[in-house]
């Protein structure tokens, strides 16, 4: 019930990353933006350069996140959507995992977010310096 679009710009630059890493990064983030996406709403995984960097980026217009709780999806152990006595499962490393990991590849993970709007998760990531 969620609909999934991909915008992919064609010819970026190589990048020196772990393949499956960089995989499991990007099925952490869609999980995340289809689990916390209401039915008719939609994901979007885009690529683009932006000078020598790609951006991979996740947007979804899904429940959001509070600006003031932003900080914390990126704390171990921490659920923001998670009610007292729901059961749901995870532990709150999926945020975590994903910045150490893409910070391991030299880049960065960010999000933005409004609450009852939508989050981007945007991946920065050097381009390697031959092609």
């Amino acid at each position: 019930g969620v609909e999934l679009t991909t915008e992919v710009t064609a010819d970026l630059p190589e990048v020196t990353v772990d393949g499956e890493r960089l995989q499991d990064v990007l099925n952490r983030l869609l999980d995340n933006a289809l689990r916390f996406t209401p039915e008719g709403g939609s994901v979007l995984l885009r690529t683009r350069q932006d000078q020598n960097e790609v951006i991979i980026e996740v947007v979804d217009s899904g429940v959001g996140i509070p600006a003031d709780r932003i900080a914390d999806a990126f704390q171990p152990f921490v659920q923001l959507h998670r009610r007292p006595g729901e059961n749901r499962d995870g532990y709150g490393l999926g945020l975590p995992i994903c910045r150490r990991t893409v910070e391991a590849f030299g880049g960065t993970l960010e999000l933005e977010s409004s609450e009852g709007h939508g989050t981007t998760a945007t991946i920065r990531i050097p381009a390697s310096l031959h092609r």
